[in-house]
């Protein structure tokens, strides 16, 4: 469903001859957003940032609360 096939055509130079390669590759899908990334996380958060998350995160969540106390 979120694989497919591609088929790909090989030609040696020197001889002429030629291969038929066939590699599976992912499609694209709706159902590979829950898939996990591939590949290492290369990702790194210093307090820094952390705290500016925090932060934001806070402010979006007082936001939501004053929103929905005046619904």
């Amino acid at each position: 469903m979120t694989v497919k096939v591609v088929k790909k055509v090989q030609k040696h130079k020197g001889r002429g001859t030629k291969r038929t390669v066939m590699k599976t590759v992912q499609n694209d899908s709706f159902f590979n957003f829950f898939a996990p990334p591939q590949g290492e996380l290369t990702t790194f958060r210093t307090s820094a940032v952390l705290v500016q998350l925090a932060t934001a995160k806070n402010h979006i969540f007082a936001a939501s609360q004053e929103f929905f106390s005046h619904a």
